[in-house]
This record gives structure tokens, C-alpha cells and sequence, in this order.
């Protein structure tokens, strides 16, 4: 699949976060867990564990200079089911990986449903949205594409592994993207999107 082809399937990109990350993400871009991290000043194990185990709840980080940001919980992800499904990777080499980017939804479906979920209906929320082919422009060979939700894994069903999330050039074109990840983030999120945050 080529930039223009994903630009077709999915001229619009979108990223919800909580109300309290919004400011933080405005002045500093989208980072993934690992750049919030370093940006916390999150070290030793409690880093480790962010990065390599399921979180259960959703982490708040707070700094005297940076305010607040949090880490969502990953409670769509079961760790002995995930186990169960991975070809090529451990449990915490695949978490790693996927605490190593930014994602933003290529189907907007798949965001409505997660504002929709219990959980998450009674919070305010920023729905940021991002023009693709301006984002593949400045970040086109870092990003990866998956057809599922990488962080979703309740079931043992279908598999997961280093080739969950694709380079462009080598997803196929039979492929529905859902997620487009960025490694090491987006700091120049304000150059890309398309109208300013909304609320939800």
C-alpha cells in the first residue's frame, strides 16, 4: 500500500484523549508512553513496568512544569490471552513496541465505539483530528499501519506479533487500516491537524 492509497482509505486520522492531556499534547505534540515517560522523568522500575505490563487502570502523570498527562488503561488486553496469540515476541517485547508509539484511528468507527464504552462515556474528552497526507509528508517512513486494534487482545483468537504493525510499503493491499502508529510520536502535531480539538 502506497501513501496515496492510504490517504484515500483514510483522509482523516483521529486521536482522543482525556480533557486534562489536551494542553500538554498542544504545546509538546502527541508522544507515545515512552516519551511521556521520559518527559515525567519516570525511571527505574516503575518505567519498566509501564512499559512492558498491562495497566489495568488508567496512570495519571503529573510534573511541576508539564501539568498533567495520562496513560489510558489497557483493559481491552489480556496478557494470557495475548500470550496465547503472539508468533515472534514475549508479552512485554510486544507491549514495549506498542509503548513506543503514538496511534491515531484510521476508521473513525472504531473511535466512536471506544466513546461509547462505559468507562469512558461519563469523561470529557478532545477528539483531535489529522490531515494524513500531511502527516505521511513529515513522518511517512516511521509509520506503521495495523488492520486490528494493537492493544486489544481478551480472546486467544488470531495472532499477534512484530508484523501486527507494518511499514506502508509492505502492508498489503487486501488490508483495512484501523490504526496508524508512529514511533517516538508526533511532536509536530500542531503542522497536522485539520480543524482545532473538539470536544466530545
Amino acid at each position: 500500500m502506497g501513501p496515496d492509497e492510504l490517504v484515500r482509505r483514510a483522509p482523516r486520522l483521529f486521536h482522543t484523549t482525556p480533557a486534562a492531556s489536551w494542553p500538554g499534547i498542544a504545546a509538546h505534540g502527541l508522544l507515545p508512553v515512552s516519551g511521556l515517560l521520559d518527559r515525567y522523568g519516570v525511571t527505574g522500575a516503575e518505567r519498566e513496568r509501564l512499559l512492558t505490563e498491562r495497566r489495568p487502570r488508567a496512570v495519571r502523570l503529573q510534573h511541576p512544569e508539564h501539568g498533567t498527562a495520562w496513560l489510558r488503561d489497557q483493559r481491552p488486553l489480556n496478557p494470557a490471552a495475548l500470550e496465547r496469540m503472539l508468533e515472534g515476541c514475549t508479552v512485554a517485547e510486544y507491549l514495549r513496541r506498542i509503548n513506543g508509539c503514538a496511534f491515531l484511528w484510521a476508521d473513525p468507527d472504531r473511535l466512536a465505539r471506544l466513546h461509547a464504552l462505559p468507562r469512558y462515556a461519563s469523561e470529557e474528552h478532545v477528539v483531535i483530528a489529522v490531515d494524513t497526507a500531511s502527516l505521511l509528508a513529515a513522518h511517512g517512513d516511521r509509520v506503521l499501519v495495523s488492520r486490528i486494534n494493537s492493544g486489544a487482545a481478551l480472546f486467544a483468537r488470531g495472532r499477534r506479533g512484530p508484523d501486527t504493525l507494518l511499514p506502508l510499503d509492505r502492508v498489503p493491499s487486501s488490508w483495512r487500516p484501523v490504526e496508524v502508529a508512529v514511533p517516538g510520536g508526533v511532536p509536530d502535531l500542531a503542522a497536522h491537524l485539520v480543524t482545532p480539538a473538539a470536544g466530545s
